[in-house]
């Protein structure tokens, strides 16, 4: 085959890199022009995580870190007013660490972009990296709300991309089950109202996930 490719077939690698891909790097158009249709179809098989997440935190990890932030929020603010300073600096850095700010939860959402970036610019298989970013968008989670902050990343990691190839439904249960999804639709905080607690508490079911799986998600 020759290894130079006319305009109509540099336009079909045009095409093959910007809408199924995520644009191409140097010398990509080429070689998606010789064979389009392949050059997409190749990159639609089972990858290994990317290296680039490899230090990353799960997301047990990841949630196990933000309760740890709490009880020290919660310890904290038990400390007599003359030795919390009005508020002190120890309690003012953990309610700053725990809201995304200059803490742990913010420093490690940097590193999930930057790791995120990384892939989707080096990746060799462009192509499947954009059906993950199809996906998350679809089954989105948002960072807006400082429990989710950390999980964004293991979300995309443990119910996105080993399901992107394969059944809806197999990640649509993935989705709906992780701890971020659970978090960012106030599943967590659902209490069945006939219960001791929810009685106690008078709180009962939250719709919210239920809702958006039906809206939404399918």
């Amino acid at each position: 085959m020759s290894t130079t490719a006319g305009p109509d077939a540099l336009k079909r690698g045009v095409v093959a890199t910007a809408r199924f891909g995520l644009g191409a790097r140097p010398g990509e158009i080429v070689e998606a022009a010789r064979d389009p249709q392949g050059w997409v179809l190749q990159q639609l098989k089972p990858q290994a995580l990317p290296a680039a997440f490899a230090s990353l935190p799960s997301g047990r990890e990841a949630t196990e870190k933000y309760q740890e932030i709490r009880r020290a929020i919660a310890q904290a603010r038990q400390l007599p007013a003359q030795q919390q300073g009005q508020p002190s600096q120890a309690n003012q850095d953990l309610r700053r660490a725990i809201a995304g700010g200059d803490g742990l939860p913010r420093e490690i959402y940097q590193r999930e972009v930057g790791a995120r970036l990384r892939v989707q610019i080096e990746s060799a298989t462009p192509v499947l990296e954009r059906l993950v970013a199809f996906w998350s968008n679809h089954f989105t989670v948002s960072v807006v709300r400082p429990p989710v902050l950390t999980l964004a990343g293991p979300f995309e990691r443990e119910a996105i991309r080993p399901h992107v190839l394969g059944r809806f439904e197999d990640m649509l249960l993935a989705a709906s089950r992780h701890q971020a999804m659970l978090l960012y639709l106030d599943n967590a905080g659902s209490i069945g109202p006939g219960s001791r607690i929810g009685q106690a508490r008078e709180r009962g079911l939250n719709e919210n996930l239920a809702r958006e799986i039906l809206e939404l998600h399918t």
